[in-house]
């Protein structure tokens, strides 16, 4: 959908953002797919009551950080933000950036965080090959190759079809220990937490198949 223009596209991490962002799109004058995780639906966050709008097309650094960025899509915000958790007892200091839409695209909002930590993740809840995540890493090597320490890492759905069986989503959805490996990498460090990953946090851990 982000491919088409004049279509404006908004995934909500948070409920606060799902309001924000629902109440924009209802006041926008271009028409405006909202996406929703469903994995999501399971947490809870402050909603004001009173009437409030999320701007479409414009990001948010949910944590602040130096080492390297984090730039993360809906249900992996939350997956990036238990990731920095663990990271940052190793002395790893990530920043989490929310873009909100993938289109319009916050470049702007991005770039700050890339000029900055000159390291960066992408993590996407679609599929990698020709997602937001491609666009993202080629407008990065665009207009800020020469500052960056190393290759751009992608976190996203492998390129195969969604499994239902319960034993095959643990291979197939990525999630913190692979935001935490690709942070490492690119610091070259490793984490003394990645000894056994069973008690990392796992939001969904009682969801099963896809549907």
């Amino acid at each position: 959908f982000s491919h088409i223009p004049g279509l404006k596209i908004a995934l909500p991490a948070s409920a606060y953002d799902a309001k924000g962002l629902l109440l924009a799109a209802i006041n926008d004058a271009d028409p405006v797919i909202l996406i929703e995780h469903r994995l999501l639906y399971e947490t809870t966050t402050h909603v004001p009551y009173d009437s409030y709008t999320v701007p479409l097309g414009k990001g948010q650094v949910v944590r602040s950080g130096k080492n390297v960025t984090i730039v993360a899509f809906s249900y992996m915000v939350k997956e990036a933000l238990a990731a920095a958790k663990v990271l940052e007892e190793e002395g790893i200091d990530v920043e989490v950036v929310d873009p909100r839409s993938t289109s319009p695209l916050d470049m702007d909002t991005i770039l700050t965080s890339v000029y900055k930590t000159r390291r960066v993740i992408v993590a996407d809840t679609g599929w990698e090959n020709y997602g937001i995540s491609a666009e993202i890493c080629s407008k990065i090597y665009e207009q800020a190759f020469n500052l960056l320490e190393g290759p751009i890492k992608r976190i996203a759905l492998p390129n195969e079809s969604t499994p239902c069986s319960p034993a095959l989503e643990k291979r197939y959805y990525p999630g913190v220990k692979d935001l935490i490996e690709s942070a490492e990498a690119l610091m070259k460090a490793r984490t003394k937490k990645m000894v056994g990953t069973d008690s990392l946090p796992r939001e969904h851990a009682n969801f099963h198949g896809p549907f």
